[in-house]
């Protein structure tokens, strides 16, 4: 099964979940992760995959990756992978320097408590790093 939404937001099927396992926790995860991920638990663990437009307001694209981070959990996926360039794309180059924080920032911490807060993983695509 695949859900597609606008903004998409995809929850993966098992089949497609199963071959993600595989490659995902061979190259990415160490052994105590691998754990959390295996597609023979008997919880249907679910990951979502997001694709959103960032424009150069931070709030907003907080609040569009937010709303999809919640419709992801609540239809049961414990990681979600938000894209490259999900705090803003800046419409000039000065911009981007202008709007970009340290890692422990605003836009990074709120994720941080988003995804405290409903239980889930989060894979920041990229931000710009100050």
């Amino acid at each position: 099964m695949l859900f597609v939404s606008s903004p998409a937001l995809a929850v993966i099927s098992r089949t497609a979940r199963a071959k993600f396992h595989e490659l995902f926790t061979r190259s990415v995860l160490g052994p105590s992760a691998r754990k959390m991920f295996s597609t023979s638990s008997s919880n249907g663990n679910l990951i979502a995959v997001c694709q959103v437009t960032s424009s150069s307001d931070k709030a907003a694209n907080f609040e569009t990756c937010s709303g999809l981070i919640h419709k992801a959990q609540t239809r049961g996926a414990m990681m979600v992978f938000l894209p490259e360039a999900v705090d803003f794309i800046a419409e000039k180059k000065a911009q981007a320097y202008e709007l970009a924080e340290p890692l422990d920032g605003p836009i990074v911490t709120k994720y941080k408590e988003l995804a405290k807060k409903l239980g889930v993983w989060l894979s920041l695509g990229s931000v710009h790093v100050k």
